[in-house]
């Protein structure tokens, strides 16, 4: 009985138990294997996003170190402008802002003056529209003097340019009158 059914079932068991040991040591390493690409992938993508982010980091940390010196040039630049060239920035975006005040003003379709005939020759209908622009563009000086504490007027009084000139002319018209006689 043994050579014919335990020698047989142990050789059995023995073969199941092999097989299922070698089916064990098998999944055992696809999972293995497979943990490992799993890992090596999230690693590549990691690297790949931390590359991509260091990357960025550097686009906006150079962006941030050219505005810097951009904005440095531009302060020494302005420590070399005079007040004249201060002024003349100015004066060169008063017709701007003329453009501004009046922007709303060209946009309007229709215009209903009604006048109470006061007498006060405040007039009336267009001529009052104009007048109240040009008091409005007028007070532009004053406006900016407000905002920036420079008196334009006073400022453009003071240029060495703007007094030759008008130095200039007087002693021209002198000499003019002189010749004449």
């Amino acid at each position: 009985m043994d050579a014919t059914v335990r020698k047989p079932a142990e050789a059995e068991q023995y073969k199941v138990r092999t097989l299922a040991d070698a089916r064990k040591y098998q999944l055992q390493t696809e999972a293995a294997g497979e943990a490992e690409a799993i890992r090596a992938r999230g690693e590549g993508e990691a690297s790949a996003a931390k590359a991509k982010g260091l990357a960025n980091a550097e686009v906006i940390k150079e962006q941030g170190l050219a505005e810097a010196e951009a904005t440095y040039k531009k302060a020494q630049a302005w420590e070399q402008y005079t007040q004249a060239a201060i002024i003349q920035q100015v004066i060169d975006a008063l017709p701007e802002i003329a453009g501004a005040i009046s922007a709303p003003l060209s946009k309007t379709e229709r215009i209903v003056v009604i006048s109470g005939g006061e007498g006060n020759d405040s007039g009336a209908g267009t001529s009052r529209i104009t007048r109240d622009v040009t008091n409005i563009v007028a007070q532009v000086p004053a406006t900016i003097e407000a905002l920036t504490g420079v008196n334009l007027m006073d400022a453009l009084g003071n240029l060495r340019g703007i007094k030759q000139t008008g130095d200039n002319d007087s002693k021209a018209e002198k000499s003019d009158d002189k010749s004449e006689e």
